[in-house]
């Protein structure tokens, strides 16, 4: 992936009679809108999902704590036991509501998991390209 970075940086030199530094800028800009704007656009949208479910698990997870801590009085069980089942049984609501909506949390780390490695094969590219 380096050499291909390098690559890259050279072609576009080759190609565009600009300098170096306007070519660094150049590819910056086309790399983040053609990869990363994308990639950017969609967890934005994820985001917006997540934050229009709110009040919805709201609702649930204030139904929940009292349904749970009702049911533990009448066992006699204590507040930590009261405590354990609220946090299972709202992972589980959790994550069928994020599966019936089409949600998935895990979206939200794919925009840094891409930006990352790009950054640093274009930056091992271009270090390349000058030594």
């Amino acid at each position: 992936p380096i050499q291909a970075a390098q690559t890259f940086y050279e072609t576009l030199h080759n190609w565009l009679p600009l300098p170096w530094w306007a070519i660094i800028v150049l590819s910056t800009i086309c790399l983040r809108g053609l990869i990363t704007l994308p990639i950017a656009v969609k967890q934005n949208r994820t985001i917006a999902k997540m934050i229009l479910l709110s009040p919805t698990l709201k609702e649930y997870s204030d139904a929940l704590l009292h349904s749970v801590v009702v049911r533990c009085r009448r066992a006699g069980l204590p507040v930590s036991e009261a405590n354990r089942q609220y946090r299972l049984e709202m992972k589980q609501i959790r994550k069928e509501l994020y599966h019936r909506e089409g949600f998935s949390p895990t979206k939200l780390a794919l925009l840094p998991w891409i930006q990352i490695p790009l950054w640093i094969t274009l930056s091992l590219g271009l270090r390349n390209v000058c030594g």
